[in-house]
């Protein structure tokens, strides 16, 4: 049987944010990284990727992944990774638009009475800030686009050799596509 994996991008989320998926194991990619590299900061994405893999095989749940700050090229490594696995990437969450301007408004005001203290030129809250949303924009965009494309092909009905041969040329470019990125049929949600 294929389990299904939950990925919330960025931080902020409560627990109670999912209480409408059941019966799931949950997986912190912070205390992940922390119990394969005590120190935390000297590990690599990729490597982050490979141990939550790991962690993720030993599972026999549905699995909820959260703290993640991945990019888009990260998704599709960390899904072609899990289609090896008797998982598969089913639906990706992102704060909503209010909740995300509402960091940035924390974000500025922490840096207006902190200034001082912290280590970030005047603007850098809201470049974050930026970054953080093209990210969000390209993951929603490739995907969503994914399944437009798998939705709207249409197969011509005209003569039965043409028919046949767009059903072959489709079913070759799903293949290839989905088989080699992996990456069909995943939902991006607002939450």
């Amino acid at each position: 049987m294929i389990m299904k994996v939950y990925l919330s991008i960025g931080n902020g989320w409560e627990y109670s944010d999912f209480d409408f998926i059941k019966n799931i194991s949950t997986i912190s990619i912070f205390e992940n990284d922390k119990k394969y590299n005590p120190d935390g900061l000297s590990i690599t994405q990729t490597q982050s990727i490979k141990n939550l893999i790991s962690e993720i095989k030993k599972t026999e749940t549905d699995v909820l992944v959260y703290g993640s700050f991945f990019e888009l090229k990260d998704i599709i490594y960390f899904k072609k990774r899990l289609s090896k696995t008797n998982h598969n990437l089913f639906e990706i969450y992102v704060l909503s638009a209010v909740k995300r301007h509402l960091q940035l408004l924390e974000g500025q005001e922490l840096y207006r009475n902190h200034s001082r203290w912290l280590d970030f030129y005047p603007g850098e809250i809201e470049d974050i800030h930026r970054q953080r949303e093209d990210n969000i924009n390209e993951i929603t965009k490739y995907f969503s686009n994914l399944m437009m494309l798998n939705k709207s092909i249409k197969i011509p009905s005209n003569s039965s050799l043409l028919r046949k041969s767009w059903e072959w040329l489709i079913s070759f470019f799903t293949y290839s596509f989905s088989h080699n990125t992996s990456n069909s049929n995943v939902k991006v949600t607002e939450l």
